[in-house]
């Protein structure tokens, strides 16, 4: 299930992955220890940097570092 639900979107593959897995653990009604609770919420917090920084230096610093004015394809990452 969690692997399943990780490749439908792809945007934020490890939030998709810990929901479907809190989702089997009350389905099957497991207890998490301490430790995997921790390590779950490492994981989220590690994707979370990840897409802020993906956001910020591909898709939002050529508008902040090359200027509005600046034509729009020239205004890119790759130009």
């Amino acid at each position: 299930m969690a692997g399943i639900t990780a490749i439908i979107c792809g945007i934020c593959p490890v939030s998709h992955l810990l929901a479907s897995a809190k989702t089997g653990d009350k389905i099957l009604a497991v207890q998490v220890p301490p430790s995997g609770e921790k390590l779950r919420h490492m994981m989220n917090l590690g994707q979370l940097t990840q897409s802020h920084a993906l956001s910020f230096f591909h898709l939002s610093s050529p508008d902040f570092l090359l200027g509005w004015d600046r034509d729009p394809a020239k205004r890119n990452v790759f130009a």
